[in-house]
């Protein structure tokens, strides 16, 4: 996905096996039943966050 592009219709695409994603949920909507993993954003004065959990194995 690092190449992926966004299509006419606001979803993702892999450009390896033109796989396409929603945006808003992660779910493949091409029909190979696959999802990517989505992160909650909130767009601040000061930025832009996105909600990452904690790592369980350093607790970071």
């Amino acid at each position: 996905m690092a190449d992926g592009y966004i299509d006419a219709t606001g979803q993702i695409v892999c450009p390896l096996h033109r796989y396409r994603f929603s945006l808003q949920n992660g779910r493949n909507t091409s029909g190979e039943g696959y999802y990517l993993k989505t992160y909650p954003i909130e767009h601040r004065e000061d930025g832009i966050f996105i909600g990452l959990a904690p790592n369980s194995i350093f607790n970071w």
